[in-house]
C-alpha cells in the first residue's frame, strides 16, 4: 500500500470523527436556538462569536469555525 493510500485511510477515519462531532454539535445548536426563541427570539450572538473565534490559532481555523458558526445560525 502506498503512503498516501494510507494516509488518505487516516483522513477518511478523521473525517468520520470530524461528522460525529459536528452532528453532536448540531444537536446543541438547536436546543439552545429554541431557548433563544423562548427567551429573546434573537439568534445571532455577536459577543459569543466572536468569543469562539477568539480560540482559534490561525487562519484555517478561523475560517472553518466561521463557517460553523453560519451554518449554526441556519440551524437556530
Amino acid at each position: 500500500m502506498s503512503k498516501i493510500t494510507i494516509l488518505r485511510k487516516k483522513i477518511d477515519k478523521t473525517d468520520e470523527k470530524i461528522k460525529e462531532l459536528l452532528f453532536k454539535r448540531a444537536a446543541l445548536v438547536k436546543e439552545i436556538g429554541e431557548v433563544k426563541r423562548g427567551e429573546n427570539g434573537k439568534i445571532k450572538d455577536q459577543e459569543r462569536e466572536d468569543e469562539i473565534i477568539g480560540k482559534m490559532e490561525n487562519e484555517y481555523e478561523k475560517n472553518i469555525f466561521n463557517t460553523i458558526l453560519k451554518e449554526s445560525r441556519k440551524l437556530q
